[in-house]
C-alpha cells in the first residue's frame, strides 16, 4: 500500500524516485494517511482548484494538511476571491494568520 501512495504522489508531482525516497524519509506521517484521503486531496487540488500539481512547488508536502478542516474551507473561499494563490499562503498557516493575510473574518472561515 505504501508503494501505491508513493507512486501516486510521484506521478502527480512529476518528482523523481530519489526525491520521493527522501520525501518519505522526512515526512513518514504522510504514509499513515489513507489512500482515499490522498486521492480526495489530489482530486480537490487538481479539479476543484484547477491546479497543475506538477508545477506546484509545495506538492506533495501540502498533503499533510487536513482536507475538511484546512484545505477545502480555505480553498473554496480563495477560489472565489482571488484569481491565483500559492498553496503555501493558503494552507500552511494557522487560522488567524490566514485570515489576516487574506482579509477574511474567522466567521467566514468557519
Amino acid at each position: 500500500m505504501i508503494r501505491l501512495k508513493i507512486e501516486l504522489m510521484a506521478y502527480q508531482s512529476g518528482r523523481d524516485p530519489i526525491y520521493m525516497r527522501n520525501f518519505v524519509k522526512r515526512h513518514p506521517d504522510i504514509m499513515i494517511k489513507s489512500m482515499s484521503s490522498l486521492e480526495a486531496k489530489i482530486s480537490y487540488l487538481s479539479r476543484n482548484l484547477n491546479r497543475q500539481l506538477k508545477k506546484e512547488p509545495s506538492f506533495p508536502l501540502i498533503l499533510l494538511y487536513n482536507y475538511n478542516q484546512v484545505m477545502r474551507p480555505r480553498g473554496d473561499l480563495l477560489k472565489d476571491r482571488v484569481k491565483t494563490f500559492k498553496f503555501q499562503d493558503a494552507f500552511m498557516h494557522d487560522d488567524a494568520s490566514f485570515c489576516k493575510h487574506w482579509g477574511i473574518t474567522m466567521e467566514e472561515l468557519k
